[in-house]
């Protein structure tokens, strides 16, 4: 039902399903995804039924950072509403059990072009609110996107750690140091607190 992808089934996925379900500004190119898989720090997950690909999830973590980053997440536009989402989510929090949580971004609702758009990413939020994320005080800018970070404690016992500092040590990950300042701000509740 879910199970972890290899390199060259990251690429598959990449090209089949990434590609087409996040605009260029939100997806890191491949070659940066195969240099992050080769040295431990990438997964990607896909849900199946019958040998084909229902939804995937991919994260960057490193071992000695105490949460993981959800990277990518999405669910193939035919089975949406129908619980594939909740039910991998609730997957892969229970893989990352010995990591405190998962770091998630998403679009803010304030910064949509148009009511459309502002609806969907209040839904997309309210997903995640479901699934017991909580709110954190960060909001980040990349590439001219603004998201609003939320946590999602990998067990109930844990407690929210420093998301800002691990969400800052694990995109010193697999952003080159030169390109940081330019494309990452970090803001508490519409204010610039530092770049990175």
């Amino acid at each position: 039902m879910i199970r972890s992808l290899e390199v060259n089934e990251i690429k598959s996925i990449y090209n089949a399903h990434i590609k087409k379900d996040f605009p260029r500004n939100e997806r890191r190119p491949y070659h940066l995804l195969k240099k992050l898989h080769y040295k431990g720090r990438y997964l990607c997950f896909v849900y199946e039924e019958e040998d084909k690909i229902i939804a995937y999830a991919t994260f960057i973590y490193d071992e000695g950072i105490n949460n993981v980053l959800l990277d990518h997440f999405a669910v193939d536009e035919r089975y949406r509403g129908c619980g594939i989402g909740g039910k991998l989510l609730s997957l892969v929090r229970e893989y990352w059990n010995e990591k405190t949580g998962i770091i998630i971004e998403c679009e803010t609702p304030d910064s949509a072009r148009n009511e459309k758009e502002k609806e969907l990413r209040k839904r997309r939020i309210g997903f995640y609110m479901r699934a017991d994320a909580k709110s954190t005080p960060i909001r980040r800018r990349i590439f001219g996107v603004d998201y609003d970070i939320l946590w999602i404690p990998s067990n109930p016992e844990h407690s929210q750690p420093d998301v800002g500092r691990d969400l800052a040590e694990l995109y010193a990950l697999s952003l080159p140091l030169s390109l940081r300042p330019l494309f990452i701000r970090v803001v508490l509740k519409n204010r610039t607190k530092q770049a990175f």
